[in-house]
């Protein structure tokens, strides 16, 4: 019969609340309890790894309550909720190996935070999403010791740590270019998108380095629901007379760098319609590495993977250095290098030239 929390307490002749708060690392218990509920869980044999005896983390700099916030702001991540769950992930992990606990919130105004956040019951805070727009919240977040994981910091004075939005652009069309690629094309779907921007204008410029031509298409393409996600009949409405004028054109480009794996799939169902055999007639390279958006497309495109667990653990590690070392006035920002995933035709047959 399996040991119970009841056995362990009886065995060690303390309540299961002690057994309970031993397990967990919590304080209270004398140090003589301690080893009397650990002599009796070895004794008994019980090798669950939820009840496993936590080692106590020694004390940090700048850490006074074992907490830190993580925060998604208004609705920005929605419709990349699987690079917000590896964020997460490697924010979690990177937290739970140092011994403090993560307080996970969503807020679109200063009532939705958590209020271990709104009684100052954390040490710091990652963010992530849409940038704060004035009033209560921003002056509030702004009293706080903060990391972005995100490239929406809006007044740039905290810490952030990114995927390299100028690398991306300059892999993805070094990438195209070593297809055998001729005629470059970058979709913008929102042109006021600052991160689309960046790797738009760092895809141009590398293309340009490498004497190839290169064209920009986009526009305002993104209409958001009541939900906050985007309105996926009006992206399809805006973006196909995009690649209409696009593939109607005489020298049309062979290879597309799309920022967002989310376009890409709308962009595939685009395109096919149109009567374009995708990793034959172009190539496509996109950005996220999404297997949401990605995995039904065929053949898959070139991904571009941000890292986003490693931006998570690393954001981790600049928040506690900035707790412990609060004078240092200049801002830190970390790239994290971009990882390209070739496509399946490129995987299939290599490489090849586009006419």
């Amino acid at each position: 019969m399996a040991m119970r929390l009841k056995d362990i307490a009886s065995h060690a002749g303390v309540s299961i609340s002690t057994v309970s708060r031993v397990l967990n690392g919590e304080p209270g218990p004398s140090e003589e309890t301690v080893l009397q509920v650990r002599k009796a869980i070895e004794s008994s044999g019980y090798l669950s790894k939820r009840l496993a005896v936590r080692k106590k983390q020694p004390k940090r700099d700048g850490i006074k309550t074992g907490n830190i916030g993580l925060v998604q702001l208004y609705e920005g991540n929605r419709s990349h909720a699987e690079l917000y769950v590896e964020l997460l992930r490697g924010a979690c992990a990177a937290l739970s190996s140092e011994g403090i606990n993560v307080i996970v919130g969503q807020a679109n105004a200063m009532s939705d935070l958590p209020p271990a956040i709104l009684n100052r019951n954390v040490d710091g805070l990652l963010l992530l999403g849409s940038p704060v727009r004035g009033g209560e919240m921003e002056t509030f977040l702004g009293t706080y010791t903060s990391v972005w994981l995100t490239s929406h910091n809006p007044n740039g004075e905290d810490d952030a740590v990114l995927a390299g939005n100028e690398k991306v652009g300059r892999v993805a069309a070094e990438y195209l270019v070593e297809g055998g690629h001729k005629n470059l094309a970058f979709i913008n779907p929102d042109v006021d998108h600052a991160v689309f921007c960046r790797r738009g204008d760092a895809f141009m410029f590398a293309a340009q380095q490498k004497k190839v031509k290169v064209e920009m298409h986009g526009g305002k393409c993104y209409e958001l629901d009541e939900k906050g996600l985007p309105n996926f009949g009006h992206l399809e409405a805006k973006l196909k007379p995009v690649f209409e004028r696009m593939m109607n054109k005489k020298n049309r480009p062979t290879g597309f760098f799309i920022p967002n794996d989310l376009i890409t799939a709308i962009s595939y169902r685009i395109l096919q319609s149109l009567g374009i055999q995708i990793g034959k007639d172009i190539e496509v390279i996109s950005f996220g590495h999404e297997l949401t958006y990605l995995a039904g497309l065929s053949p898959r495109p070139a991904m571009i993977d941000s890292g986003a667990e490693l931006i998570g653990r690393r954001g981790v590690e600049q928040l506690l250095w900035r707790l412990c070392n609060p004078d240092q006035d200049r801002t830190v920002e970390v790239a994290i290098d971009p990882h390209i995933v070739p496509s399946e035709t490129r995987r299939e047959v290599g490489i090849k030239n586009y006419v």
